[in-house]
C-alpha cells in the first residue's frame, strides 16, 4: 500500500478480531515511529508494550471492585471510558506513549515551547505508527480516554515519562466506517482585508 492509500484508508478502529499480532508486526509499527522528525532530534517518544499476561495489570488499573471506575469527575465531553475500556479489551495489543522530555524534569521549570515541540514530534510517531499499520491490514486507535488514570499508568509503566497517548492494535473485525472530513476550503485560514 502507498502512502496516499495508508492515508485515504486508516481509520480508527473501534472493534477488533480475536486473530493475535505477531511480535514482528508489533516490531515494524514501532520501528516507523523513530523516523517521525523532533525537535533538535530529541526524540522524546517512549513506548511500553501491553499484550499477553501484562494486559491483566493494565486493565486492573481501570477496575474497582471488578467494576470499570473513572478517576476524574468528568473525563470527557463524551463520557467515553467504558466504551474506551471494551476496546482496550478487545485490542491485540495498546502501546502506550510517553513523552520522557517534559520541561519540569529536563529544565527544572515549565517551558510551554518545549513541550508543545516534543508533543507535537510525539503525536508525528503515533501518525507514522498508525499509518503503517494500515498499511498491513492492521486496525489502530488513539486513545486519550486513559489519561483519567494517568498516575497510576505512569508510576506502571514509566515513573519519568509523560504519559501523551495510547494506541490500540489488532485486526480489525469489520472495515471501518470513515469520518466525515471536512472541506479542504472551511480548513484554511486567509488573511482578512
Amino acid at each position: 500500500m502507498n502512502i496516499d492509500d495508508a492515508i485515504l484508508n486508516r481509520f480508527s478502529c473501534r472493534e477488533f478480531s480475536s486473530k493475535q499480532l505477531t511480535d514482528s508486526q508489533i516490531t515494524e509499527i514501532l520501528n516507523v515511529a523513530r523516523y517521525a522528525p523532533s525537535p533538535k532530534n530529541r526524540q522524546p517518544w517512549r513506548f511500553f508494550i501491553v499484550r499477553n499476561a501484562e494486559r491483566k495489570t493494565f486493565v486492573k488499573i481501570f477496575e474497582k471492585n471488578g467494576d470499570i471506575f473513572c478517576c476524574a469527575d468528568k473525563l470527557n465531553e463524551f463520557n467515553s471510558e467504558n466504551q474506551t475500556y471494551k476496546i482496550l479489551n478487545e485490542a491485540d495489543t495498546i502501546i502506550l506513549v510517553f513523552n520522557l522530555y517534559y520541561s519540569r524534569t529536563i529544565l527544572g521549570k515549565d517551558d510551554p515551547l518545549f513541550d508543545v515541540t516534543n508533543i507535537q514530534a510525539i503525536g508525528a510517531a503515533i501518525q507514522n505508527m498508525l499509518l503503517k499499520a494500515t498499511s498491513m491490514g492492521i486496525g489502530s486507535l488513539w486513545v486519550c480516554d486513559v489519561f483519567s488514570h494517568n498516575q497510576q499508568l505512569c508510576s506502571q509503566y514509566c515513573p519519568d515519562g509523560q504519559l501523551i497517548a495510547a494506541i490500540a492494535l489488532g485486526y480489525p473485525k469489520k472495515n471501518g466506517l470513515k469520518s466525515f472530513r471536512k472541506p479542504l476550503e472551511d480548513l484554511i485560514i486567509t488573511k482578512q482585508e
